[in-house]
């Protein structure tokens, strides 16, 4: 989500009268010659460009041009992606582990990775196959350490070619425990290691890793 967006304003002894199309208290405030565009307004915003115009009372209004990108990450090959969640000390969240782009390398017939996370905040109670895996009490495997906070992930279709990932979506959904007590975001992160295989057993090279986090 796109933060708020500060603008000083040179009046040169003209008055301003607000940005032309946008309602002043909601979609922008005025203090002084400071004008801030909200995070929610920015939101609504398509990709591409946005012109603002501060409407001064003269002929050459001054326009402020927004560029909008998408912060998803892009994927050439692979994607590895953490979720995130959101609850409260002593509530249970889920957070997804999500393959994205499985098409552009194919398949994937064997994979292992690892994540870390803080067990002073989090505590992690499972580890459940998501929906692309087949014959998951067969082809899935996982180990939850609470002491060093890291959580292992291995993957093998044991078939070598019937049971394979074919489609993006979940590999896993871990379930954690919030155990911290002070409002924060705690990373869930990949640790270093860890490969992704096609179903000939080759390695998949291109593999971008995304963390995660939960927020509470």
């Amino acid at each position: 989500m796109p933060a708020d967006v500060t603008v000083t304003l040179t009046p040169n002894g003209n008055t301003f009268k607000g940005i032309t199309g946008l309602v002043q208290g909601t979609d922008y405030t005025v203090s002084g010659n400071t004008v801030v565009i909200s995070k929610n307004y920015l939101n609504t915003l398509a990709i591409g460009t946005k012109t603002l115009t501060f409407d001064f009372g003269v002929t050459a209004n001054p326009v402020l041009t927004l560029t909008i990108k998408d912060s998803k990450p892009q994927f050439t090959g692979l994607g590895v992606t953490i979720g995130t969640a959101a609850g409260k000390t002593g509530d249970t969240v889920s957070v997804p582990v999500t393959l994205t782009n499985v098409s552009k390398v194919g398949n994937v017939g064997t994979c292992n990775f690892y994540i870390t996370y803080d067990p002073n905040l989090l505590e992690a109670t499972t580890v459940s196959a998501g929906n692309i895996v087949k014959n998951p009490a067969v082809n899935l495997s996982s180990a939850i350490n609470s002491s060093t906070g890291t959580i292992s992930v291995v993957f093998l279709d044991n078939t070598i070619g019937n049971e394979l990932i074919t489609s993006d979506g979940d590999i896993v959904t871990i379930t954690f425990k919030i155990k911290g007590t002070t409002s924060q975001t705690t990373p869930v992160n990949f640790k270093t290691g860890g490969a992704f295989g096609n179903g000939s057993m080759s390695k998949i090279t291109d593999v971008t890793y995304v963390n995660g986090s939960v927020k509470f």
